[in-house]
């Protein structure tokens, strides 16, 4: 009888999981229906900034949106054993392109004779999201695009206070937290994909640079260091955390190294704490979900789902009471199209994990 009672209670279990999936996985697709009808622009290909019905002051979306779409449009493709999904919007991402000295890159506003600078943060969100697909489909388009970007970032890189990577290529005013944390994953990606050391050893001093000047004593990551003033700007984001979390427990996986595994630990903690302590998501939905891949990885290697539960818990207030008639999602109003992009890709990890 107890037998029976426990096989009972293990299908249950089972069961829910598949169904709570299921949900989303809707909710993923309903989404993705939802941006691209109100985002999507038909005549030119491009997408727009933000939903139909709100001003913006420019006809096409910058690049930022774009970086959120990729990473969620390579998990789409992933939750949805499909491989339509990505190429679509690096189709788009293409029409970005900015062949100028010294290296090729992606500018973050293109349209016509107008083009805006390079974010050295941006080009990586698209590396990283393309060695993912790599990874994936092994399709050497995607290695070769991980390997441009990573060429590109380490021109914005120099020895100027001690290492690290610019965030803008014409202001080289600071060095951010968000050019150098994605900036490793880049490199690990390299590695993981080429098994050229050079790449490793990139990542490591990336990694002790960003370590030694932005991170908190909590484990969370201050935005930038400022290089005139010899100054840090304190302020805190959930993605900093997320890419030095993914960093840390990465790394520890290559090396074995238990530094790298104490610094994960503390990040893990920190960000916890401190965005997710309330059940709601304090940051933006793509900051989030930038962090959520660190915590993806860290589950995958210790299998301990207590971070998973706890952002599944914002995840599902979110769903329940930011959702709009047109079927964005935003707790003040329909957010831009980098919000959405960033909810998309939360859902569809959410999905597929086991």
């Amino acid at each position: 009888m107890k037998r029976l009672l426990a096989f009972f209670l293990l299908m249950f279990f089972v069961l829910s999981i598949k169904a709570q999936n299921t949900n989303y996985k809707q909710a993923a697709q309903d989404l993705y229906n939802s941006i691209q009808k109100n985002f999507y622009i038909q005549d030119s290909g491009y997408y727009r900034e933000e939903a139909i019905g709100k001003h913006s002051e420019n006809p096409i979306s910058f690049l930022w949106p774009l970086c959120a779409m990729v990473q969620a449009t390579n998990e789409m493709d992933v939750a949805f054993s499909s491989n339509s999904y990505l190429p679509k919007i690096i189709a788009v991402i293409e029409k970005y392109r900015d062949d100028r000295p010294p290296v090729s890159g992606y500018a973050s506003y293109r349209l016509g004779t107008k083009v805006d600078d390079r974010y050295y943060d941006d080009n990586q969100w698209i590396g990283i999201a393309s060695l993912d697909a790599y990874k994936r489909t092994k399709n050497k388009k995607y290695l070769q695009l991980g390997t441009d970007i990573y060429h590109y970032m380490m021109s914005g890189y120099d020895s100027v206070s001690g290492g690290g990577i610019y965030w803008v290529e014409n202001n080289k005013s600071s060095k951010n937290t968000c050019s150098n944390g994605p900036g490793i994953l880049v490199a690990l990606g390299m590695y993981e994909a080429t098994k050229n050391k050079k790449y490793l050893d990139t990542a490591i001093l990336i990694y002790d640079w960003t370590i030694s000047h932005l991170r908190s004593p909590n484990g969370l990551y201050y935005d930038n260091y400022n290089i005139a003033k010899h100054k840090v700007d304190s302020a805190l984001y959930s993605y900093n955390a997320g890419t030095m979390l993914e960093s840390s427990i990465w790394l520890h996986t290559i090396t074995k190294k238990k530094q790298y595994l104490e610094d994960a630990k503390l990040t893990a903690q920190g960000a916890a704490d401190h965005f997710l302590g309330s059940g709601y998501f304090r940051d933006d939905y793509w900051f989030n979900a930038v962090m959520l891949r660190g915590y993806v990885r860290l589950y995958k290697y210790n299998h301990d789902v207590k971070y998973i539960d706890l952002f599944r818990k914002c995840v599902d207030n979110t769903l329940k009471t930011e959702k709009h008639s047109n079927g964005l999602f935003g707790r003040k109003g329909v957010g831009n199209l980098v919000g959405q992009g960033g909810l998309l890709e939360i859902l569809c990890r959410y999905a597929t994990l086991k």
